[in-house]
């Protein structure tokens, strides 16, 4: 008895000696959420490639990891960096030299007086600038500090993601003994976050495609300069939460008006609050469903909380989760009573 008492203690320490360097590990790497959680994505979405190529093909594993992680940058990094560097760019000429911009606000604003009456501001333009000089040059720290972390987490993801294809099998390994379930479950489980990781991977970048098509059609329309690229703008700007396309095409409309391109400028406004931005809506929650089975609920819900978790990755992993939730529950109904599981119909449509 002292023997199994003794052995059960060891159990309990070792167990809490694990959890504890576990939690202080995770703890002190949350900052880096993005970066692991990107690497996975790309493994999962890139996994069968890699395979092919060096189980099929015989190439070297550690130079597929590599061309694929080149590929990612060009197709994922290039995009984003040209449209971070057009916008910084133009958004550093205004703060350099903002006279044009308050000539031009002081004639849609005379203009609009004119027609209502209504007053818009009572503080001129250009005290409103030199206000905001003080919240700029204290902000420009934060936005260094969270660029240099932007970098880190690439690093983090691609050197992550090398190592992942490296080792993938032992790793998959690894994570199935972790799993309590029976092997047939662990499987379902593992299928459906595979579906719904590469679901909201192309839906993504998908939807950022529609919604630069529809922009670059409404800009065409309304005579904006540079349409085309601004429609790559708007697209890339699609994937940013909450405030998405409208850092865009809410700029370029009130430019119109204030060029004297009233019509057009009200035009586009319009526009893109009925299109632009509603039709991101429409097509998600379309090919959501189409491509996974995913309610919209799940989609919407997901969305929500997974971006104020783990950022612009949480896109993907919010409906990740609560699906792998809800799958999970339903696993452990169908195990521990004697209900019938509430999921069973549409997780076998998956």
């Amino acid at each position: 008895m002292a023997t199994l008492d003794n052995q059960k203690l060891k159990q309990v320490f070792l167990l809490s000696l694990i959890l504890s360097i576990s939690f202080l590990i995770i703890f002190n790497l949350l900052s880096y959420t993005s970066g692991f959680l990107g690497a996975l994505t790309l493994y999962i979405l890139f996994r069968n490639i890699y395979k092919k190529l060096v189980n099929e093909k015989g190439f070297k594993g550690w130079f597929c990891a590599l061309a694929i992680i080149l590929f990612s940058i060009i197709v994922i990094l290039v995009p984003f960096g040209f449209a971070g560097f057009t916008l910084v760019d133009k958004i550093t000429d205004i703060v350099n030299n903002p006279q044009p911009v308050i000539d031009q606000w002081n004639i849609l604003y005379n203009k609009i007086h004119q027609l209502t009456g209504y007053n818009l501001y009572e503080i001129e333009p250009i005290e409103v600038f030199n206000r905001l000089q003080g919240p700029l040059s204290s902000f420009l720290p934060s936005l260094l500090g969270n660029t240099l972390m932007g970098v880190v987490n690439l690093a983090i993801m691609y050197f992550t993601l090398f190592f992942m294809f490296i080792n993938g099998k032992e790793m998959e390994n690894f994570v199935k003994n972790l799993f309590p379930m029976q092997e047939e479950d662990t499987k379902v489980v593992g299928r459906k976050a595979k579906e719904m990781i590469i679901s909201n991977t192309i839906v993504i970048p998908l939807l950022a495609v529609i919604q630069g098509i529809f922009a670059f059609i409404g800009y065409a329309i309304f005579g904006v300069k540079e349409s085309l690229i601004m429609a790559i703008i708007t697209a890339i700007a699609s994937v940013i939460p909450i405030v998405g396309t409208m850092i865009v095409w809410i700029p370029l409309g009130l430019i119109l008006m204030a060029k004297s391109h009233l019509g057009a400028g009200i035009g586009l406004l319009v526009y893109g609050g009925v299109l632009i931005s509603n039709i991101d809506y429409v097509f998600r929650l379309f090919l959501q469903k189409k491509i996974a089975n995913v309610h919209p609920l799940i989609t919407i819900i997901g969305i929500m909380f997974g971006v104020k978790i783990f950022g612009f990755v949480g896109l993907i992993f919010g409906p990740t989760l609560i699906s792998i939730l809800l799958l999970l529950i339903d696993l452990y109904i169908k195990e521990f009573t004697n209900t019938s599981p509430i999921l069973s119909d549409s997780k076998d449509n998956t």
